[in-house]
């Protein structure tokens, strides 16, 4: 490629130069290091296209990453999630249970010791409370007319 070996050398310094010769149709980026003591010089050159393939398939891993990443991160959050409506959903159907007067499906299964486990223990120590005071009134006579005559 004498052509371009002649624009190389018509180039001074060290550095990137953008080359276009006639008979390449495409721009094309080149690299010039001269050598000392000598008229002669390395030159890479490269197309616009060959030089970005690198950094096309760096940014392509680093998008597959990131979105994978963003996918653990969503899974987890389904999960934390999940750990907090599961037992709140297991309280509500108790409280329906007991509005209903079943006092045997009225009791929550604690499972944790954070703030919604302590709520479900709470819970379930209120039905047996309210077992009692129902095996009390069955006892004394008083079934459901109320505590006072």
């Amino acid at each position: 490629m004498p052509d371009v070996n002649k624009a190389l050398l018509a180039r001074q310094g060290t550095g990137q130069h953008k080359l276009r010769v006639d008979h390449i149709q495409e721009g094309r980026d080149c690299g010039l290091r001269p050598v000392k003591g000598h008229e002669m010089g390395g030159a890479v050159s490269e197309t616009r296209d060959e030089f970005s393939a690198p950094l096309d398939r760096i940014f392509s891993n680093v998008l597959y990453s990131v979105f994978l990443v963003g996918m653990v991160f969503l899974l987890l959050a389904m999960l934390f999630a999940r750990s907090i409506v599961s037992p709140i959903q297991e309280l509500q159907t108790a409280a329906l249970a007991l509005k209903s007067g079943d006092y045997d499906k009225a009791s929550v299964r604690v499972r944790s010791n954070d703030e919604i486990g302590q709520l479900g223990r709470t819970f379930n120590v209120m039905i047996d409370v309210l077992r009692q005071r129902e095996r009390e009134r069955a006892g004394s006579g008083l079934g459901g007319r109320g505590g006072s005559q």
